[in-house]
């Protein structure tokens, strides 16, 4: 599917309206890492150390978004488009590894609180924990990011740069195997690859938190 035609009105409301939203989480994460880094109690703590790389990853998070539309090659049809190839892919790749690790960051959560409960509520049998999740938080998005970025598949969508081959809903169809319109950058098979490297990746990160937090009821019940 095309992407819709959008007025330079509606473009420039993409642009700005989220960024009221990003000045608030900004504001949050830095208070955030200023009260987490003061404290040697909460340098000391798991949970805060997990936080703490959560809010830095909202901070580099909502700096990406702020980039917005400026990221894109100019000659696109993005509004306010400044960049290049090479900042689209900067940004597009930014925005798939933060989004991916604050989700991680926040399901870490669920499973640091099935280890308290099976522990007994021992905090040193929980210090195990955080060298994996940290690990896993960078490595698997860093991954998922640096496939994407092989198969160029950073590229200009409504309000800057994303996970999409350019033009937007170019590609064949993933489910019927019809052929689609001819991407001009990015790769062919666009919506597999979005169901493989996006969906269900993002999918099983925002799942998993109810499984485990399930099993934690019935274990503490």
């Amino acid at each position: 599917r095309m992407a819709p035609n959008l007025s330079d009105e509606e473009k420039q409301l993409l642009n700005v309206i989220p960024r009221a939203a990003l000045l608030f989480s900004s504001a949050s994460a830095i208070y955030m890492i200023w009260s987490i880094l003061r404290s040697a109690y909460n340098r000391h703590r798991v949970y805060h150390r997990i936080m703490l790389g959560c809010a830095i990853s909202v901070i580099i998070y909502a700096g990406n978004k702020f980039w917005g539309s400026a990221a894109a090659p100019v000659g696109s049809s993005v509004l306010g488009a400044k960049g290049n190839e090479t900042t689209c892919s900067i940004q597009g790749f930014l925005h798939v590894f933060t989004t991916l690790t604050l989700a991680l960051y926040y399901a870490s959560l669920s499973f640091l609180s099935y280890v308290v409960v099976s522990s007994n509520f021992c905090y040193k049998r929980t210090l195990w924990l955080e060298k994996y999740v940290h690990f896993g938080v960078i490595s698997i998005p860093l991954s998922i990011s640096v496939a994407v970025l092989s198969y160029q598949a950073f590229n200009p969508v409504i309000s800057g740069c994303g996970f999409t081959s350019d033009p937007v809903g170019c590609g064949d169809n993933f489910y019927t195997g019809e052929p689609g319109l001819t991407c001009a950058r990015g790769p062919q098979n666009i919506k597999e690859l979005q169901l493989y490297l996006g969906f269900l990746p993002t999918f099983f990160v925002l799942f998993s938190p109810f499984v485990v937090m399930t099993i934690v009821y019935f274990k503490a019940w």
